[in-house]
């Protein structure tokens, strides 16, 4: 019975002693936390981003608080954080205030302008006005993608002309006015037909002289081709 008892109060008086000696040690080793470290890194987000510059929200704490680190570097945290971590420390923080970003204004390239029209027809210009003022524009910006997007559309569509005149605005010679110019006074003959049959033709007749005095080869002819057809001489 001895026997056994002996290494059982052996080992229990050893477990008590080094019990103490833990104690003791932890006491006597015992590193001191400064408490605003504590409650700086409790209102932190604990995001761990390291965008402070310190190793976690552990060491941007330790920074604050015994290395003077600015109470604005927290950027998950925002201004609400800020503003707790000054009251922690006692002092007022300046928030810093984000600037809005200034928008880029894109500067026009300015083509010199030679005065010179260019080579096309007042009528060809009323017709393709809008493309024609569409390329200007985006050649005088600057925006090669637009104005090279236009000469392609023109280069599938045939339209050598048209791909003369953007040549043209980018050698710098202008639109002139689309607008035909005044005409000296003409004595205008009216057709031969009866006026009965002008209106009662007077659509068919329209739609001919405007795709005429358009230059329209193709549906001009086309109503010619009709009327051949219906035998309308």
């Amino acid at each position: 019975m001895e026997a056994i008892m002996m290494p059982v109060v052996v080992l229990g008086i050893t477990g008590i002693l080094m019990g103490l000696f833990l104690a003791y040690a932890s006491k006597k080793f015992e590193v001191e936390v400064d408490p605003k470290v504590e409650a700086i890194l409790a209102v932190l987000p604990g995001a761990n981003c390291g965008a402070c510059g310190f190793p976690g929200c552990a060491g941007y704490a330790s920074g604050v608080a015994l290395e003077g680190a600015k109470m604005t570097l927290c950027a998950p945290g925002g201004p609400k954080v800020i503003e707790k971590i000054g009251e922690i420390m006692g002092v007022a923080v300046e928030i810093p205030v984000k600037k809005k970003p200034v928008k880029k204004t894109v500067e026009k390239k300015v083509v010199a302008q030679t005065g010179d029209p260019i080579s096309a027809s007042a009528e060809f210009i009323e017709k393709n006005k809008r493309m024609l003022n569409k390329f200007k524009d985006a050649f005088d910006a600057g925006d090669k993608e637009a104005y090279e997007k236009l000469e392609n559309l023109a280069k599938t569509a045939g339209k050598d002309e048209l791909l003369k005149c953007f040549e043209e605005i980018k050698a710098g010679k202008i639109i002139a006015s689309g607008s035909a110019p005044a005409a000296a006074a003409v004595k205008l003959e009216p057709i031969t037909a009866t006026k009965e049959f002008v209106e009662k033709n007077k659509r068919m007749l329209n739609k001919f002289k405007d795709a005429f005095d358009a230059k329209d080869k193709e549906a001009y002819e086309k109503l010619e081709n009709l009327a051949k057809t219906a035998g309308k001489d």
